[in-house]
């Protein structure tokens, strides 16, 4: 099942009524005027594999039934009100652990097809057509969240897109983010941290954009 209500006026909460769509796959719900948290009744949606919510004015703190989502694939909550912390259970989505991000891309091409999704990578905003190239990204940008980047991001082997730019991060880059062998682009920029560059990025072959713009780097350019 497929629901697309983007760019649209839409206002008010997410009704929880959603989570009994045990056969959701896709939901698009970004561009509106939605508010309050999101209800944690849509793990209920256990086929989920790609949600976005960009762009409302939802708030409170990382939804916490997205461990429960164990074939979400791309993951888009950018541009919101949600502070806290990023937890670590963003380590339990089970599909990004896989490298080979094309066999998610077989379930949902034998759902629906000609479907067309917007992703920032490599600072461009690119589209695609699901059921011919997928690919994996989490979009946390333009948010409150505060704190470290936990370790546990570095077990998302599949992950091809990690933007957490325009928030309030602090501490380390975890070192484990060498781990993540499919990153092909990685956004910290606008985080106002004073970071040190590990040693680990020379590890992601892959990775051809990796912007720390507009932080307070500590680590000598060599």
């Amino acid at each position: 099942m497929l629901l697309g209500l983007s760019n649209n006026s839409l206002v008010g909460t997410i009704p929880t009524s959603l989570g009994n769509c045990t056969s959701l796959i896709f939901l698009n719900l970004g561009g509106n005027k939605l508010s309050g948290e999101i209800p944690n009744e849509l793990e209920g949606a256990e086929r989920l594999s790609y949600l976005d919510l960009t762009s409302n004015q939802f708030n409170g703190s990382f939804p916490s039934f997205i461990r429960k989502l164990q074939i979400l694939g791309i993951l888009k909550l950018g541009c919101n009100r949600f502070g806290g912390r990023i937890p670590e259970y963003i380590g339990d989505l089970q599909y990004l652990h896989i490298l080979d991000g094309n066999i998610l891309g077989y379930v949902i091409s034998s759902m629906y097809t000609g479907v067309e999704l917007d992703m920032v990578s490599k600072g461009l905003l690119q589209q695609r057509e699901v059921v011919r190239t997928y690919i994996s990204g989490i979009d946390l940008s333009g948010n409150s969240l505060i704190g470290n980047i936990p370790s546990e991001i570095g077990i998302l082997k599949g992950l091809y897109m990690l933007n957490l730019s325009h928030n309030q991060l602090s501490g380390e880059i975890p070192k484990t983010i060498g781990n993540m062998s499919s990153l092909e682009s990685l956004d910290l920029s606008f985080n106002n941290s004073s970071w040190e560059i590990p040693g680990a990025i020379t590890l992601l072959d892959y990775l051809s954009t990796f912007n720390l713009s507009y932080n307070n780097l500590a680590t000598e350019f060599q």
